[in-house]
């Protein structure tokens, strides 16, 4: 078949002081979820390499954001693991507390506050790669094409003439069947 290849990035936060599966709330889950599903178990999909990089927020003893960081890295590393995403594919890094936080939080918020306002940086950004498969993803083979990029070739090159085509209306039509214009009455 003929491959073509592609990138998925994703997101994924979770709560406060939390990694792993437990730290995940059921929308961030289910978004989750659907990402797996688009870029791993998509028939015609082989996800080859995966980049993941853990995240903490800057609140707390630094040794503690590397842990979190960690646990959260690892969760993604597991869970693409267990879709068959082979180990030695898959590069993990972890930043611990992030240097460049999403959201700039002031420190005279309340501890409450500050925990929602670095919400976005309690996170694992995820970029999965891989080949797809391009057989037949345009529709069916016209004129003899091949199915395929080939098929997609020929309707580019016909959209293109008939916009060529339609630019050019007036020269198309015969000599002998245009509608003249009336002569112009003298004044």
């Amino acid at each position: 078949p003929i491959r073509m290849g592609y990138s998925y990035n994703h997101r994924l936060l979770f709560e406060f002081d939390r990694s792993g599966e437990e730290g995940l709330s059921t929308g961030e889950r289910t978004a989750f979820q659907q990402y797996l599903a688009k870029a791993v178990l998509q028939p015609g999909y082989h996800a080859q390499a995966a980049q993941i990089t853990g995240y903490a927020d800057p609140m707390g003893d630094a040794k503690r954001n590397v842990q979190l960081a960690e646990g959260r890295a690892a969760y993604v590393r597991e869970a693409l693991a267990a879709l068959g995403l082979d180990r030695s594919a898959i590069n993990v890094r972890v930043i611990g507390a992030d240097p460049r936080p999403v959201r700039d939080c002031p420190a005279s918020l309340s501890r409450d506050e500050r925990i929602h306002c670095f919400g976005a940086s309690r996170r694992v950004d995820v970029m999965l790669s891989g080949q797809r498969d391009l057989q037949g993803a345009y529709g069916s083979a016209r004129n003899g094409c091949a199915r395929g990029i080939n098929a997609r070739r020929y309707r580019l090159r016909a959209a293109a003439g008939a916009y060529r085509w339609a630019q050019g209306v007036q020269w198309r039509i015969p000599a002998h069947s245009r509608r003249r214009a009336a002569p112009a009455a003298a004044a």
